[in-house]
């Protein structure tokens, strides 16, 4: 039998917030200036986008910034899009989907030198609302049914 639900969009699939352990080690690493993926609740920087199409231009226009982006996994390739035209660090959190045509993109910049795909050794939990999810029928943490990466396209 398929497995049906693991695709399905929800209501709120799309908020799941990076966990504050991963996204302190990644600000250490790279000391992001633009969440290219945020609200004003959730936003690792005091830039940030909710409309990445609308920031194209200031990214365009401050090649220097470092972007982190965990966008909403029912709508990556905007993001992926705009990170092609401009010059930007960009540090993306991603579900793993080797069939998608925007991981074929950056498995083209991987190969030209220009990305690094770094696959997680576990699955991330992801947060909602500051806190970890609870499956409703047993109370116990929620996590996600796919593997996640981090790419790094310079």
């Amino acid at each position: 039998m398929p497995n049906r639900g693991m695709n399905k969009k929800g209501p709120s699939n799309d908020e799941y917030e990076t966990p504050k352990w991963l996204l302190a080690a990644l600000d250490m690493e790279f000391g992001f200036d633009f969440d290219a993926a945020a609200n004003r609740t959730n936003a690792v920087c005091d830039r940030f986008s909710t409309n990445i199409d609308g920031s194209k231009k200031d990214l365009q226009a401050h090649p220097e910034w470092r972007v982190f982006c965990n966008p909403p996994y029912s709508d990556i390739d905007p993001f992926v899009n705009v990170m092609q035209h401009t010059q930007n660090t960009w540090v993306f959190l991603l579900p793993v989907r080797t069939g998608a045509p925007w991981f074929r993109v950056l498995r083209r910049m991987e190969k030209q030198g220009k990305a690094e795909i770094r696959f997680l050794r576990k699955r991330v939990q992801f947060l909602l609302n500051g806190k970890v999810p609870l499956n409703p029928k047993t109370g116990k943490p929620s996590g996600p049914r796919f593997d996640s990466m981090v790419v790094v396209v310079r």
